[in-house]
């Protein structure tokens, strides 16, 4: 698995990396990045939804709807907010 499986982990990799995010744009939670492997993926959402409130309120469910594809997203309304 890739070396951010864990989703804190994973938010201080893509700051490392020096990924910009956009403004307001949520940094507590992981982002798709090219380099989690499929598995990885499934590990970090899986460990995020396990601790969904860590850090933040709903954490885990908005680390899944980061990786969530467009059709996913349109299924349940199209808006976790």
């Amino acid at each position: 698995l890739s070396i951010c499986t864990n989703a804190l982990q994973a938010t201080h990799c893509s700051r490392r990396r020096g990924v910009r995010r956009k403004a307001g744009e949520d940094d507590s939670v992981p982002r798709p990045d090219p380099i989690y492997s499929d598995e990885a993926v499934v590990a970090l959402c899986m460990n995020a939804l396990g601790r969904n409130d860590d850090p933040v309120p709903d954490a885990g469910l908005r680390t899944c709807w980061n990786f969530s594809s467009d059709m996913c997203r349109a299924a349940v309304g199209g808006s976790l907010a």
